[in-house]
């Protein structure tokens, strides 16, 4: 008959649970967890009733026999235990009067011998590991550098942790040991040959293109050879990289050309440009605001002197010499006609005074 073997499976969160944290408070709390433990593996070939069959008749545990089979504890805390547990909801009692695990189906496992066979014999079919990287599991390794790792063994055909092995945990084209990713450089085979350790940098190059990758053979990357040819690769597709480098340079410099630098004008220059505009802008006051103020507009420096003037142009509501002349026209205009009319007023006085002499 096959012998099968039974185990505990607690969470990492087991003695931090509030549960266990009430136990542990107790005065022999050490005791109730540890009897809670035992009792599960007591139970393992019961499907977590604590209770035996002997014939034809089911018989549950009592304290006695708990206290007779776990030899370390005395029936007082046995009984204590058993009570505290079922308050806690971690045993409860069954129809035909029977204790049981409470959630046992998540708590222990099984295997069978031929279980364990099977899975040593997989295991043992992995590529062997020679070059530091050690396999703590199927799918956990251990780097030189100390730290653990994932290997989805099913995705690279059982071969990942022997191509990372062999890479020495580096990357195949730069040498560094961050951001690994296996990668496939002939699309869906799983072979050594066509498996490449790179990083994230690299790898990213390879799909843009940026130089292509042979299918290598069982050689470490860290002899020689295989490190000249991929430096040959490198070197093959440098002009590419300097030509986009260049590129990007002469983009960077359209896009973020500076600009010139503010000059202050002359008094003689704001007065050219204001009769060039034909305006009325002041052109003194104009110049001693701005010089007074640093040429600053706001908490910013000053970038255009003719702009600032066209500003001024439109806010003081100032027009053109036309319109000026016309003014000046109609203003004379007005003039000569309230002389005309004081003129024929006074001539009017005039006669009067004439014939009334008469």
């Amino acid at each position: 008959m096959d012998k099968k073997y039974y185990w505990i499976k607690l969470k990492n969160t087991f003695m931090t649970s509030e549960t266990v944290d009430f136990l542990m408070a107790q005065k022999d709390g050490a005791n109730y967890v540890v009897l809670y433990q035992m009792l599960c593996l007591k139970t393992a070939n019961t499907n977590g009733e604590l209770g035996r069959v002997i014939g034809e008749i089911l018989i549950p545990y009592d304290e006695e026999k708990i206290t007779r089979d776990c030899k370390w504890f005395s029936i007082d805390t046995v009984r204590i235990a058993l009570t505290l547990y079922k308050k806690l909801g971690l045993i409860y009692q069954q129809d035909n009067g029977l204790l049981k695990i409470s959630n046992f189906e998540n708590l222990v496992g099984s295997e069978t011998k031929y279980a364990i066979k099977q899975r040593n014999y997989r295991e043992n079919k992995l590529p062997k590991l020679e070059n530091g990287v050690v396999r703590l599991n199927r799918e956990m390794l251990k780097l030189p550098n100390g730290k653990t790792r994932f290997i989805d063994e099913v995705r690279y055909g059982g071969n990942g942790a022997k191509a990372l092995d062999m890479a020495c945990c580096k990357c195949e084209v730069c040498g560094t040991e961050n951001n690994l990713i296996i990668h496939h450089n002939k699309q869906g085979s799983n072979e050594l040959e066509d498996l490449y350790v790179l990083c994230a940098s690299c790898h990213s190059k390879v799909h843009n293109k940026w130089f292509t990758l042979s299918t290598h053979s069982y050689t470490p990357v860290s002899t020689q050879d295989i490190r000249d040819k991929i430096l040959d690769i490198r070197d093959k597709n440098k002009d590419i990289e300097k030509e986009i480098l260049k590129k990007e340079s002469v983009r960077e410099k359209i896009t973020h050309t500076p600009l010139k630098n503010f000059i202050i004008p002359s008094l003689e220059e704001i007065k050219e440009y204001c009769e060039e505009r034909n305006n009325l802008v002041d052109c003194d006051r104009f110049y001693d605001f701005y010089q007074s103020k640093g040429w600053m507009i706001g908490k910013n420096k000053m970038k255009d002197w003719k702009a600032a003037i066209r500003t001024w142009e439109k806010e003081a509501g100032f027009k053109n010499i036309s319109n000026k002349e016309t003014a000046k026209e109609t203003a004379q205009e007005d003039v000569e006609e309230s002389y005309q009319e004081a003129f024929n007023e006074l001539k009017k006085m005039r006669e009067n005074r004439r014939n009334g002499g008469k």
